[in-house]
């Protein structure tokens, strides 16, 4: 391409970085370029791992005036720019981090001048100072309340004692009490609490008997009696809440869950403090709690004239309501967002930002975002594209594809099979059959929850099923999945949460197989087990890195950075295991093989380790390889590679619930993991899945939708039943 046209374009020549074969690539710059195709099949390696990454090596090459180790490879590029990536990973588990801090709103209040309509005290614009925390909550926004269906097990009757909260020399003790207050106020001991009625329920529960009772019970291989009077469970624990012994605090907290603090209203600040502070005729904290779309109507209506500062920030909150953002409050913690809502915050800032001449690189935007939400999304790229900007999307969503200006689709398979440019061809959902029919001794009653908008919700699922959990962004799926999981013992959640870890944390090390595998190569080639660990002062582990496959690079005046090892190349083991091999294959080689490519004969002698494979297949994760760093993973390999831990693991007493399986994967690497959930759901008491997806949600055997809209006006039972059934 020559002189005017070569301007237009980001050129890269021979891209080879990881399983790309020789690519050679122009992204039209000003215009919306997708990237799609099977999932692994070298996508995030073009976008992030090359296009990103030339861009952010240069420039910070120029800022810093050091040289930035890359792990890219090309033969040569040309016209790179200046390039921000919005990835799906989200580490924030702080929860004194909002939308307030995130948008960085004090910035704005600053500049916006006391007068009448706005009072502020500048040293409360920052919520996490020291003092300015509620005094009842500690800054936390929670309360501990003991939660019933923690403390008793319904299943047991009286008689065999179903309050999980005794233990030891009181288990004996305390249940022989219970016989006799029992028997003193004529309530039956085969029946279980719930099978109680409310006066006897909360005697038991709560209760204080007025007399003692002498008893006599073994403990300890002794025979010992006491006299005291009956304690209720709940009671006897509601007077650790206070105690300084942190032993008995634990039992309070251990049996408790966390509600909302109704002294601060479950903002965190201190009511006193902020009462006397406006923000254009707004007190302060009705403009902290308020959903974002009645401020900003507020907002508009207090001057005839904004201030500068009052119409950026006006501008930027309009941004989130266009976004469908506009029932969240500016004291909403990120990390109680859902995927999707963190989605658009994110968006919505580069939505709102001026700057030109910039590439966006963005993993799925469409993936955790609900389909009516779409149209808006595309219009927002657009205009971005249209002041300047260039926009690539990793993407799996037909809808956004067919909108881009360009599309780059890499196959035809995952792992050393693709990382190929293959013409894009959209696939038709076919569903083959109907749905189960469920008879009311099929279902399993949930207890009530409550969490965000999600209020005294009751539903019933089937067991041994899969449950599709659906409805709009911010209707309440994750906040009732959250709820479930706190209130339901042995309830296991796959959220969105990025799994966390630290330098030696790999796939292998996250599946707990470093000794299976060692285990093998040591039976197979006679040699002791300490030559295939990669651990410190192990035989064959790399002594460079001491097995981590990165080491410490010291710059002048820079941060210490991480680059791969020199000795290694990252491959975790010493040359000494080259030539000790098992199915022509040495334990570096099996460790850096993409998890579909391993010998079939190897892998059949363990379990664990057959079992680790079949899964990481069917939930299109065997494009990974067991060397993987846990930190490099995108935020949907992250999620199916914990799905693929509870798999291993399943358990008739357990509710599995899984946020989002089919995030970043093509529609069809998704049927065939939710196809997989499915053959596996009877191993379960039951799987609630939720997604947004329709060849996810048509395949559940199961619906709970919520509705009708988002924020306050979601959380509602709007459909509960099997699909067929949904009009």
């Amino acid at each position: 391409m020559q002189g005017r046209l070569k301007r237009n374009f980001f050129t890269v020549v021979g891209a080879k970085t990881n399983n790309l074969k020789n690519l050679n690539i122009e992204i039209k710059l000003n215009s919306l370029t997708a990237i799609t195709g099977i999932s692994g099949g070298g996508k995030s390696s073009l976008a992030y791992g090359t296009l990103f990454a030339i861009c952010k090596q240069q420039f910070n090459q120029l800022d810093s005036g050091t040289y930035d180790y890359s792990d890219y490879k090309v033969d040569s590029f040309h016209g790179a720019l200046p390039a921000i990536a919005l990835t799906q990973n989200n580490y924030n588990s702080n929860p004194k981090s909002t939308i307030y801090s995130y948008l960085d709103v004090p910035s704005y209040l600053y500049s916006i001048l006391p007068d009448g309509n706005t009072l502020l005290d500048h040293s409360s614009l920052r919520l996490n100072k020291p003092g300015n925390e509620c005094p009842h909550c500690q800054g936390s926004r929670e309360s501990l309340s003991l939660s019933e269906s923690l403390i008793v097990d319904d299943l047991k009757p009286l008689e065999k004692n179903p309050f999980k909260c005794w233990s030891g020399a009181n288990l004996v003790k305390n249940t022989a009490l219970l016989r006799a207050f029992c028997e003193d106020e004529g309530i039956d001991l085969r029946k279980s609490i719930s099978e109680l009625s409310e006066d006897q329920k909360y005697k038991v529960l709560n209760g204080e008997s007025i007399k003692k009772f002498k008893v006599s019970f073994a403990f300890g291989g002794k025979r010992r009696s006491r006299e005291e009077r009956y304690v209720g469970p709940v009671k006897d624990l509601s007077g650790f809440s206070d105690s300084d012994k942190i032993s008995l605090f634990e039992s309070f907290r251990k049996f408790s869950i966390p509600l909302p603090c109704s002294y601060c209203d479950a903002t965190g600040l201190d009511p006193l403090i902020y009462k006397e502070s406006k923000v254009s005729a707004i007190s302060f904290f009705d403009f902290l709690r308020h959903p974002v779309i009645e401020v900003v109507e507020r907002l508009k209506r207090s001057h005839e004239k904004h201030p500068p500062a009052l119409s950026a920030l006006i501008s930027q909150l309009e941004t989130l309501v266009e976004l469908g953002l506009g029932y969240i409050s500016l004291i909403r913690q990120i990390p109680t967002l859902s995927g999707g809502e963190l989605q658009k915050l994110r968006f919505g800032q580069v939505c709102n930002t001026s700057i030109s001449g910039v590439m966006f690189v963005m993993d799925e935007i469409s993936s955790q975002i609900s389909t009516n939400s779409h149209a808006a999304l595309i219009e927002k790229m657009k205009n971005i594209c249209a002041n300047g900007n260039t926009i690539v999307m990793i993407e799996h969503n037909h809808y956004f594809i067919k909108s881009a200006d360009q599309v780059i689709c890499i196959g035809p398979a995952p792992g050393d099979m693709g990382g190929y440019i293959v013409p894009y061809v959209a696939l038709a959902d076919e569903l083959i059959g109907g749905s189960r029919e469920f008879k009311l001794s099929d279902m399993l009653s949930l207890p009530s929850v409550s969490k965000n908008n999600v209020l005294n919700i009751v539903v019933s699922v089937p067991q041994g099923a899969v449950t599709g959990i659906c409805g709009v962004s911010g209707s309440g799926k994750s906040s009732f999945a959250g709820a479930i999981s706190e209130a339901v013992p042995g309830a296991y959640y796959v959220s969105q949460k990025q799994m966390r870890g630290n330098i030696r944390s790999t796939v292998a090390t996250a599946l707990d197989l470093v000794a299976n595998i060692a285990t093998i190569y040591s039976l197979n080639s006679n040699e002791s087990r300490e030559l295939f660990l990669p651990q410190p002062g192990k035989l064959g582990c790399c002594g460079a890195c001491g097995g981590t496959g990165v080491v410490d690079f010291t710059r002048a005046f820079e941060k210490t950075i991480k680059i791969t090892c020199a000795v290694c190349e990252g491959e975790l083991f010493s040359d000494i295991v080259d030539a000790v091999k098992v199915c022509d294959m040495n334990v570096k080689e099996f460790y850096g093989s993409p998890l579909h490519s391993l010998p079939s004969e190897l892998v059949a002698q363990n379990k664990k380790l057959s079992t680790a494979v079949r899964i990481a297949e069917a939930l299109g994760v065997s494009h990974l390889s067991f060397n993987r760093k846990i930190g490099s993973l995108s935020g949907g390999e992250s999620r199916r590679v914990k799905l693929l831990q509870a798999l291993m693991s399943p358990g008739k007493d357990k509710i599995l619930i899984i946020d989002e399986p089919g995030a970043g994967l093509d529609m069809g690497s998704a049927v065939k993991a939710i196809n997989y959930i499915k053959d596996c759901a009877i191993n379960f008491k039951a799987v609630l899945v939720i997604d947004h997806k329709p060849e996810i949600l048509k395949r559940c055997d199961y619906l709970v939708e919520f509705g009708p809209g988002a924020g306050p006006e979601g959380g509602k039972l709007m459909f509960s039943g099997v699909p067929s059934d949904k009009s």
